[in-house]
């Protein structure tokens, strides 16, 4: 559906304008951090930033191409999803500052993809709740898990039930080994 949704987008959209996404980087990284001329090396944010940034700038043009620019934005979302599974709230958070300046100019550039990124929100709910069910079922507190399993959409619910008793069933399934 989201590739469906994707590629509508791509259809009608205009250049798109990534000024705010490249002074996001250069406010993340200091006035410095381009023109220094030491041999200090880079941390893994100022590494994955400036990465972003050659991507979408080399300082006399810059990208312009919405399906280019998706390319940038999903590798850049991906190492945000990475960053968090790793702990490293930090990264995954200038990460995000600058991918939500890329999303909102290509929002501006393609009046489907805000829509598009909204629908595509609601259906990874779901598959989110699987991991945060297996999460609850093995250190969540029973009055916690209720409530927030009843603030869940049905859809997000099953997940959540799937992705709670799993870990429960592995449970007795590993408990029943050798027992005859």
């Amino acid at each position: 559906a989201a590739d469906r949704d994707y590629t509508a987008v791509r259809t009608d959209a205009k250049p798109v304008d990534l000024t705010g996404a490249v002074a996001k980087i250069d406010e993340t990284l200091g006035p410095n951090f381009l023109r220094r001329g030491n041999q200090i090396a880079d941390d893994s944010v100022e590494s994955e930033l400036a990465n972003v940034r050659r991507r979408l700038t080399n300082d006399q043009s810059m990208l312009t191409d919405f399906t280019a620019v998706q390319r940038v934005r999903g590798d850049l979302s991906d190492a945000i999803q990475v960053a968090e599974r790793a702990g490293q709230h930090n990264r995954a958070r200038l990460m995000g500052q600058v991918l939500r300046e890329i999303d909102n100019a290509m929002e501006t550039s393609s009046a489907g993809f805000k829509e598009a990124n909204r629908r595509f929100a609601v259906r990874s709910r779901a598959i989110e709740a699987v991991d945060e069910g297996r999460t609850a079922a093995q250190r969540g507190r029973s009055e916690d898990v209720t409530a927030d399993f009843g603030g869940r959409s049905q859809r997000e619910q099953q997940a959540f039930r799937t992705g709670y008793v799993d870990p429960l069933i592995e449970g007795v399934q590993g408990g029943a080994v050798g027992v005859g």
